[in-house]
């Protein structure tokens, strides 16, 4: 009996070495150098997938709380349309645009730096809170609340030399200055502000530069499908002609939707056919991947 506990203790400790993030080590901070980004993956502003050292981790970002890009969750898009003063589709757009930044700013070897903390999520994979920086040496987080891409919230932590109060009170003090500088979501008229932005190749800038000229970076050159004056959706509103608004998509609709995306169907008729706003519709067809109407 003895003698099979030891080998079973044995193989434990190698099981425990091989995984850091399962050991006794698991509170020390890891630097995880020449990251790339995973673009196959789903990911959005502040949660992506990591290819490292031959290996794959989702993180998300610790402090900060970019927009989400489609309605999967809809009880959170509303909590976060509702803290920004903005519709359900002026959300969203900010939060792709949170995304395309993302991809921009780490379209280089990054770093990441970790303590494998859970940060829970709906991958199969495990997912750890993490701060990412740019190949300029940029902070992630920081870069995309003084645009207004992202707010100050979320889980705090501080490496080894560095105060969690302090390092909060910076990027809430970031998120004023988008705040009163009307970037972002912070803008009267975000869906327009966004889209006539200045480019400002925020991967190129300082950290300095980035606080003092933060602006959003401007849309892709992409034909948009016609919708009615009926898109904009207010936090707490929901329009008749769309039942399904806020349902989980089946799979029998995905098969729809692309049905109706090869016969050339507007987004406006897709919408009623599926009893979902257009806004949901461009979501759902940005995230599966599919081509967007207008774009050859």
């Amino acid at each position: 009996m003895q003698k099979g506990l030891s080998a079973l203790s044995l193989a434990l400790w190698a099981c425990l070495s091989a995984f850091p993030a399962l050991s006794a080590g698991a509170e020390k901070w890891e630097k995880l150098e020449s990251c790339r980004l995973n673009e196959t993956a789903y990911f959005d502003g502040d949660s992506f997938s990591v290819f490292h050292a031959g290996g794959e981790l989702i993180v998300r970002l610790y402090f900060v709380d970019s927009p989400e890009t489609d309605e999967s969750f809809p009880d959170r898009v509303r909590t976060q349309a509702g803290h920004f003063g903005k519709s359900v589709e002026e959300t969203l757009h900010v939060g792709s645009y949170a995304k395309q930044a993302t991809a921009q700013l780490l379209s280089r070897p990054f770093t990441v730096l970790t303590k494998y903390q859970d940060a829970k999520g709906q991958s199969a994979m495990p997912r750890h809170f993490a701060f990412v920086t740019t190949a300029d040496g940029k902070d992630l987080a920081e870069i995309l609340v003084a645009n207004g891409l992202a707010r100050s919230y979320g889980e705090i932590a501080a490496p080894q030399g560095k105060n969690a109060a302090a390092l909060k009170a910076k990027y809430d003090r970031l998120d004023d200055k988008a705040r009163r500088s009307k970037f972002g979501l912070y803008s009267p008229q975000p869906l327009t502000a966004i889209s006539h932005g200045k480019d400002l190749q925020l991967d190129k800038l300082t950290l300095a530069e980035a606080q003092a000229k933060a602006a959003p970076i401007p849309a892709p050159q992409v034909a948009k499908a016609p919708m009615s004056a009926s898109v904009g959706i207010s936090p707490s509103t929901v329009p008749a002609s769309a039942p399904n608004h806020g349902m989980p998509w089946t799979a029998e609709q995905e098969q729809t939707l692309r049905d109706c995306l090869g016969k050339g169907v507007t987004v406006e008729d897709i919408a009623a056919e599926l009893g979902r706003t257009p806004v949901a519709i461009l979501a759902r067809i940005r995230k599966l991947g599919l081509p967007e109407p207008g774009l050859p």
